[in-house]
């Protein structure tokens, strides 16, 4: 089944990619409670091509199981139909790659909370709201009105 190697060699690709994609996002967290916001820049420039290499990877994979006929199974399907005695690694791989895209979401999350966090910040600083800017207004007897 060299079909099935190609599988193997994908899902390691991927776990490769997955890999330097969570070492970033631990990268990005720091950036964002440090306030380096100009390093960020530069992440995401690295982080992009990975991004699309990840994407051509699944794109690879599906049309890989389209030419084995075996579009609609998911990638445990495969493992317990074909490889069940793990000869192409395909279930190491597959838990490997699992748990790293756990930790990437959960790390994305956190940063993604990080920088609405900051929005909020700015916002209150600049006097905006959801609804858009508003005006801060002093009367003579010193109250304060927001319009």
């Amino acid at each position: 089944m060299e079909d099935l190697q190609v599988l193997s060699s994908i899902i390691s690709q991927q776990v490769e990619i997955y890999t330097q994609l969570l070492n970033l996002e631990y990268v990005k967290t720091r950036i964002l409670l440090n306030k380096e916001t100009r390093e960020l820049d530069m992440l995401l420039n690295q982080e992009q091509p990975l991004l699309m290499k990840s994407s051509n990877l699944e794109q690879e994979r599906i049309q890989l199981q389209k030419k084995m006929g075996i579009e609609l199974l998911t990638l445990m399907q495969i493992i317990n139909n074909f490889d069940a005695d793990n000869k192409y690694e395909l279930y190491s791989r597959y838990v490997e790659l699992r748990g790293l895209i756990n930790k990437t979401e959960k790390a994305n999350g956190l940063n993604t909370r990080l920088i609405n966090s900051r929005l909020r910040m700015v916002r209150n600083l600049l006097g905006i709201t959801d609804e858009g800017i508003f005006q801060i207004t002093y009367s003579k007897e010193g109250l304060v009105s927001k319009g």
